[in-house]
């Protein structure tokens, strides 16, 4: 019990610090956002700022360029191509791996073309985009868009996949009756109860 007592206050504390730490990136991702994609300076006919000083686009040109840079990176799905590397290794295999990798991407069941779609918009007109592969018991492979604001890598880190990355986080909101469906494997406090919680940035 205390050993997963201080995993818990761990966890916290990466939590917060992680948070914290991107917390002025977050902001500006939230702040692109809306500026490109809801076309608050068109409405307004204003920029970001009412600094004359600084060179910002008033009209829908922004939109219009990165629906066209989107445009170009979506055109074409993923294409894969597999190498037997091993000696020993068959080429054949190699050939079949590559076919159920492929068929796992292009299976229109899987809608990795949305998830995709939305992390191409959100790369282009907030600067950040996360997309993840999970699995599930009952469909297998199962893509998903995450918002990047809930999800944190290791302050003074950059890059998620690379092997000097300690850690990384995830917010996942979850609905009181999602968490009663773990009782028996979590260690749910009886006085929970929802917090209605939204971002502050």
């Amino acid at each position: 019990m205390a050993s997963a007592q201080k995993v818990h206050e761990l966890t916290v504390r990466r939590w917060n610090h992680a948070r914290e730490y991107w917390r002025p990136g977050n902001d500006r991702y939230g702040r692109l956002i809306s500026f490109c994609l809801d076309l608050e300076h068109y409405l307004r006919s204003e920029g970001l700022t009412r600094d004359s000083r600084r060179i910002q686009p008033r009209t829908q040109k922004q939109l219009n360029l990165v629906r066209h840079k989107a445009s170009l990176m979506l055109r074409k799905m993923p294409e894969f191509d597999a190498h037997a590397v091993q000696p020993g290794a068959s080429s054949r295999a190699a050939e079949i791996s590559r076919r159920v990798i492929e068929n796992v991407f292009l299976d229109p069941l899987a809608a990795y073309h949305d998830p995709r779609s939305r992390m191409v918009w959100s790369a282009l007109a907030g600067g950040r985009g996360v997309i993840s592969l999970d699995w599930h018991q009952k469909h297998g492979v199962v893509f998903n868009f995450r918002d990047p604001r809930r999800f944190h890598i290791a302050p003074g880190h950059l890059f998620l996949h690379s092997p000097l990355t300690p850690f990384c986080q995830e917010e996942v909101p979850m609905r009181m009756s999602e968490l009663a469906k773990m009782k028996g494997s979590w260690d749910i406090p009886k006085d929970m109860n929802p917090d209605n919680w939204r971002m502050d940035y």
